[in-house]
């Protein structure tokens, strides 16, 4: 092989036997390491195929034992999650039913239109912090088609304010009307959850 000396520029002539060593460059004294050879490219490696192995029923049993644990916590895991969904589900709802209910009985004691939007208003930021999305679908439709409704309620009175006496009731009527749809809803799918 041939290399040239870093320190002097002198091509040497090296045998192979010396590659992977350091020596003495014959010129200037020098130490040079000489490059190690490239290997030849081996024979291509032959994979044997090996016939696949038979468990032992020991084995199969074991394995079946393992899968049917893995079930059993799977199952135990979803059913816990049902239950708390279940519960959290009664627990919103009867948070819903004191706040509704506090907003009713408001509303039917006064004739006061801004006592009753300070309460709507109220009831509307109770209602925002329940955490519905996470509860059944149906249920959380019911709650999300209800809370427009009391929106659409709180504009009512707004009307009635400013005295549109007779589009305040239709409006008030209409989301009286969807409310209800609403809470009976809700209700229904309360009760079927206890």
């Amino acid at each position: 092989m041939k290399i040239q000396c870093p320190s002097c520029d002198q091509r040497l002539e090296i045998p192979d036997e010396l590659a992977g060593q350091t020596i003495e460059c014959p010129s200037c004294n020098a130490s040079l390491a000489v490059p190690a050879l490239a290997s030849a490219p081996s024979a291509p490696v032959q994979v044997q195929q090996s016939a696949p192995k038979v468990k032992s029923k020991k084995e199969s049993k074991t394995q079946i034992s393992k899968i049917a644990i893995i079930a059993a916590i799977l199952f135990f895991v979803f059913i816990a999650s049902l239950s708390n969904s279940k519960d959290d589900l009664i627990t919103t709802h009867e948070k819903f039913l004191k706040i509704h209910s506090t907003w009713v009985k408001t509303i039917n004691e006064t004739r006061s239109v801004k006592i009753k939007q300070n309460a709507t208003d109220k009831a509307l930021v109770n209602l925002e912090k329940l955490d519905v999305d996470h509860l059944r679908s149906d249920y959380a439709a019911a709650f999300n088609f209800y809370m427009p409704s009391m929106a659409g309620m709180n504009v009512a009175l707004l009307i009635d304010q400013l005295g549109s006496d007779e589009d305040a009731k239709a409006l008030w009527k209409e989301g009286q009307d969807l409310r209800n749809d609403a809470i009976k809803e809700m209700n229904a799918i309360y009760k079927n959850s206890k």
